[in-house]
């Protein structure tokens, strides 16, 4: 098969997962519900680029989420076991993942900080406000939360609004990794101007400038849920395996398409399109304003840019 021309100006082969010295290139940080899946399938059709099928590796992070206390099965693995996720790229491809809840877990900075102090990191943040209600909205399809309101859920789930505190999240990158290894984007910039959105990733990476297919496409729509005990059911049987750790189970689940079959369930057969979300409570959205207002004032400082469009 004839090389296209990206591929005739790929770099030498490089190390291979089995060396022990292996890294990868780069890690998507987050934000969740910022544009992640779309960059992580942008990425995947670039030829330069190697990103495994399976999106949020979550290798670094210490527990399953921020909203519970499950620990995280994959924390702690041995390296080839990350690295086992890569073995079908090219030598020559840069290689990296994608996994939104690095950004927030507390435990994730200094995990990839000690994998690879020269990694480059990409993170995508959203209007704080847009992004918790997106969020919370993201949750409750999901079953992940049970409050019908979102003005209850901020009240009774704290983490919805702790999500968005990038100032915090973000410092404990910026204190470990250089300034100039870390790409700050933007959900808007995003939807103003795809093509130059992902330019932007690709001269961060030291690739070529290559426009796939789905640039104008969505990626990871929230949908609204049809039957709502299905998706709870789905999720504690879900919740039981990591508490009685039982993840032995999940390679076999897998490869007897039993998971693959609950997932389908949960985000086709149980779900619908959901339209344009609720328009949030005027008096509501002021207060989470106020709420974000000091935040969003210290990350203006430690981004040396103007986000008074957030206020």
């Amino acid at each position: 098969m004839p090389q296209t021309a990206i591929e005739k100006t790929l770099p030498p082969k490089g190390k291979t997962v089995m060396d022990p010295d292996f890294r990868i290139d780069f890690i998507g940080i987050g934000a969740p519900k910022s544009g992640t899946t779309w960059l992580a399938d942008c990425l995947r059709r670039h030829p330069q680029i190697f990103v495994p099928e399976q999106k949020e590796l979550m290798y670094f992070n210490s527990h399953q989420n921020t909203y519970d206390i499950i620990k995280n099965y994959r924390y702690g693995k041995p390296l080839q076991w990350y690295h086992g996720f890569f073995k079908d790229a090219g030598s020559a491809q840069i290689k990296g993942e994608i996994t939104p809840s690095y950004l927030e877990m507390e435990s994730s900075a200094e995990g990839i900080y000690n994998y690879h102090p020269g990694i480059k990191l990409i993170v995508i943040l959203r209007d704080p406000v847009e992004k918790a209600y997106s969020l919370y909205r993201f949750y409750r399809q999901k079953s992940y939360i049970k409050y019908p309101a979102f003005r209850e859920a901020i009240e009774k789930a704290p983490f919805l609004l702790d999500n968005s505190r990038y100032y915090m999240h973000l410092k404990r990158y910026f204190d470990l990794f250089p300034r100039e290894n870390i790409l700050v984007l933007y959900y808007e910039d995003l939807k103003r101007d795809s093509k130059k959105f992902i330019k932007a990733v690709e001269n961060f990476l030291g690739v070529q400038e290559f426009y796939p297919d789905n640039l104008g496409q969505r990626s990871n729509e929230t949908t609204t849920v049809r039957i709502e005990w299905v998706n709870r059911m789905l999720k504690e049987i879900r919740a039981r395996i990591h508490k009685n750790n039982l993840q032995c189970l999940l390679p076999l689940l897998k490869k007897t398409g039993v998971t693959p079959l609950a997932e389908y369930i949960r985000d086709t057969v149980n779900a619908r399109k959901s339209g344009r979300a609720t328009p949030l409570d005027p008096e509501l959205q002021q207060h989470l304003r106020g709420y974000f207002k000091e935040e969003i004032e210290n990350l203006e400082g430690l981004l040396e840019t103007d986000l008074s469009r957030w206020k």
